[in-house]
């Protein structure tokens, strides 16, 4: 009788700490949830290492002139560039421009 109330006692523990793993992890978020749904990537972006879903575009870096281009933005990493170059991934934690008729001139723009 005693050794069954410890094994009771025992799996209520497990279940327990189960639960409290479960509730602070990533798989109680509905965002991460549909984020692994999709294939996308869940991943820390920025100083404060906020976790995000991040989807790689498969036309990243194919010179553009305008977001119409890409499926993400058409966009200038350096104030130098010679042309626009489609977004490789939705991410906006980086230093870019998005540009429309690209000029070579504009700001650019860090995001954290």
């Amino acid at each position: 009788m005693n050794n069954k109330k410890n094994l009771l006692i025992w799996w209520l523990v497990v279940i327990f700490l189960w639960a409290l793993v479960f509730t602070f992890s990533d798989y109680a978020n509905p965002e991460y949830l549909k984020c692994k749904s999709e294939w996308w990537n869940w991943v820390e972006q920025g100083l404060a290492k906020t976790k995000m879903c991040v989807k790689d575009y498969d036309d990243g870096w194919k010179v553009c002139n305008n977001s119409d281009e890409c499926k993400g933005d058409c966009i200038a990493k350096t104030a130098e560039d010679t042309a626009g170059k489609c977004q490789m991934t939705n991410s906006e934690f980086w230093c870019f421009q998005t540009i429309e008729n690209f000029k070579n001139w504009e700001w650019i723009l860090c995001r954290d």
